[in-house]
């Protein structure tokens, strides 16, 4: 019975994401170019793309004891350090990226903890 274990994750994490997800849009740095004639780079365009996000948030301990409520969004794709993501008029820039994996090591989505920026 353990063969149909990840699809059974996989398709509970679908649900979830139809339930509470929301739509966002995901503006992701460009990859630096490389200019010969000067010997630089230039910043590369940036692209955007719509998503679906779980908004959340999770708590840490730090050093004097005191929790720390940190914002997260869980996203099925990819999410890297320096993402932003607008929910609204909400704008949060990606700290950290953890994936969320079945027990088969197969990535169902990415969690990561974000901060809001100044608008």
């Amino acid at each position: 019975m353990m063969a149909g274990l990840p699809q059974e994750f996989i398709d509970g994490n679908d649900e979830i994401f139809d339930t509470f997800g929301v739509t966002a849009s995901l503006t992701r740095a460009g990859t630096p170019v490389y200019d010969p004639t000067t010997g630089g780079t230039t910043g590369g365009e940036p692209t955007t793309s719509e998503l679906v996000v779980i908004l959340g948030e999770r708590e840490q301990t730090i050093e004097n004891g005191a929790v720390k409520l940190i914002d997260t969004i869980e996203a099925k794709q990819e999410l890297l350090q320096g993402d932003v993501i607008e929910v609204g008029s909400l704008k949060l820039v990606v700290i950290a990226v953890d994936p969320e994996t079945n027990v088969d090591g197969n990535v169902l989505s990415f969690i990561a903890d974000v901060e809001g920026v100044a608008q």
